[in-house]
């Protein structure tokens, strides 16, 4: 690893690409006229323009003089980014910090930057923030960004959007705070760190509002979307269902950690074709919700006023606690909409924007002490209620501790499976093999016999028997061919069965194991809650004589 490369642009080589989800888009297809737009009619931000009878955003509400700090693979010359709207003066390159964080996509990279594992990200997930309608382009369609007004700050912080570690994606943070940033859009995550998490409060002590992606093809929310420091967005698709295109690697992640939920399937995005040609097409992931979500952020500081909205903080207060509050309280909630695991709803801007959230949200009583004086509000079964809430917020962790380990014994089992077939598929391999080599050396033989034996009418003597000893070595050079064919054949054979019986053993080990730890969690959180519910017990039984019924 040269100096300068992080750890997040080294590729993850994992037998199961889907495991981590990846971030990058799936399809690269251009999208039929009336879908090219779809992801901003979902969330109610169409603005005037080409095929828009009635927009839903004025054309001055565009997140003017609203900074977004975007950590990414970095920048390209696309058509869909407006150069002007990028604020390069503030770009920065946490793998080469002596390059620019343009991304070298294909072209020649001197000593110590890296080639981007995914292409174009930055310039896709970029795109939906900030694109223009760009109908003067020939051959380049319309991409639509949220927010074509605000002003892009370019940080190349990875080559690849499956994080290990954060280590540059701190980095890139740190970098956006120095930067003066509003808005940090994270259309990428995987494993973080503490020190992520301590950046991430950093940024939100300075009100800046982080937004992250869920991730794809994991059933658990990554980070750092998982921090309570960002907005963790999951994904949609046209029917205002849960993202899942059919591919494993594109399953929205979602629970824990999901605030809410924005388009992300087959969403029109910029990107280079394989002749670099700046085209759009389709594509799928969290990543592109993410991007949505921060743009409509972007929105609602403008609209509102972000000097004003700070202005009127409470102590302790945060902006992103005041965002976080009305994004949900405003979102749009579909039929059959899972709350538990796919945040509030759909984002709705025009609702995000109306005013009288805002102001309903600053003229709540949040102080605790003014709730705890007001006792005749509160009866002691809400107490109770309240007390309970450890109990369910640690079994929705057992649920997704019990959900993980099955997931962990599918995997083995699939893991399993596979090299069981890939030993069945090489003994045959070998006795085809074994076969046809056997075959091949004595057809060569036995013809040599038969040329040999063609010979001997016309000698004789000492050359005839010559000839004769030959063919009779030749002979039993057949037999010690077969037979070390076979001898051949059967050690291999015996070494893989071996090993399939070894893998089974250690399958059976892994299985075992994890459902003992299945076991210890149910025995260890039903300990808990049988501890916390005496102590409820108890409590409710002593507030029943002191607090209203």
């Amino acid at each position: 690893m040269q100096d300068g490369t992080e750890l997040e642009s080294v590729a993850l080589d994992l037998p199961f690409d889907g495991l981590f989800g990846s971030f990058v888009g799936g399809s690269t297809q251009p999208l039929a006229d009336e879908h090219a737009g779809w992801h901003l009619q979902s969330i109610g931000a169409t603005r005037e323009g080409p095929g828009v009878a009635t927009p839903d955003l004025p054309a001055h509400l565009d997140g003017s003089g609203i900074t977004i700090a975007h950590p990414d693979t970095g920048w390209t010359m696309h058509p869909e980014l407006d150069v002007v709207n990028l604020d390069l003066n503030n770009q920065f390159n946490v793998i080469n910090p002596f390059r620019s964080a343009r991304e070298p996509l294909d072209s020649p990279m001197s000593e110590g930057d890296v080639k981007t594992l995914s292409p174009h990200h930055g310039t896709a997930t970029g795109s939906l923030i900030m694109s223009r309608h760009r109908a003067d382009v020939a051959g380049v369609s319309d991409v639509l960004g949220v927010a074509p007004g605000a002003k892009l700050i370019p940080i190349r912080c990875a080559s690849h959007v499956v994080l290990v570690g954060g280590v540059a994606l701190s980095k890139a943070v740190l970098r956006a705070v120095l930067a003066n940033a509003h808005v940090i859009s994270m259309s990428l995550g995987g494993f973080g760190s503490r020190y992520l998490q301590s950046v991430l409060k950093f940024a939100v002590a300075r009100n800046i509002i982080p937004v992250a992606a869920a991730g794809n093809g994991f059933p658990l929310v990554v980070c750092p979307a998982i921090y309570n420091e960002t907005i963790g967005v999951a994904a949609i698709s046209r029917q205002d269902a849960k993202m899942d295109t059919g591919n494993a690697r594109f399953i929205s992640a979602s629970g824990c950690g999901v605030d809410i939920a924005a388009p992300g399937a087959c969403v029109n995005r910029a990107y280079w074709d394989d002749e670099e040609t700046p085209v759009t097409g389709a594509s799928d992931g969290t990543s592109y919700a993410t991007a949505l979500t921060a743009g409509a952020a972007a929105l609602w500081l403008q609209h509102h006023g972000r000097d004003e909205l700070i202005a009127r903080l409470r102590v302790g207060e945060r902006l992103i606690d005041v965002f976080r509050a009305h994004l949900k309280a405003s979102a749009r909630v579909p039929l059959g909409w899972d709350t538990q695991r796919m945040g509030a709803g759909v984002l709705n801007v025009p609702a995000l924007l109306g005013s009288g959230g805002v102001d309903e949200h600053f003229n709540q009583v949040l102080n605790p002490l003014n709730i705890a004086l007001a006792r005749p509000l509160m009866t002691h079964q809400d107490v109770v209620v309240k007390m309970m809430c450890p109990i369910l917020s640690a079994n929705e962790v057992r649920e997704l501790l019990q959900r993980a380990l099955g997931i962990g014994a599918a995997l083995v089992e699939r893991m399993a499976e596979e090299v069981e077939q890939l030993i069945r598929t090489s003994i045959e391999i070998v006795e085809a093999v074994g076969e046809a080599v056997r075959g091949h050396l004595q057809g060569v033989v036995n013809a040599l016999i038969d040329t040999l034996r063609g010979m001997l009418d016309s000698v004789s003597g000492p050359a005839r028997a010559a000839l004769e000893a030959a063919i009779a070595n030749l002979e039993n050079g057949v037999n010690v061919i077969t037979a070390w064919g076979d001898e051949f054949q059967r050690i291999i054979t015996d070494a893989l069965e071996s090993l399939g019986d070894a893998l089974g053993v250690a399958r059976d080990a892994i299985l075992s194991a994890l459902e003992n730890a299945k076991e210890k969690i149910e025995e260890a959180f039903d300990a808990v809650a049988g501890a916390v519910n005496d102590v409820v017990d108890k409590v409710s039984s002593t507030l029943g004589s002191l607090l209203p019924a």
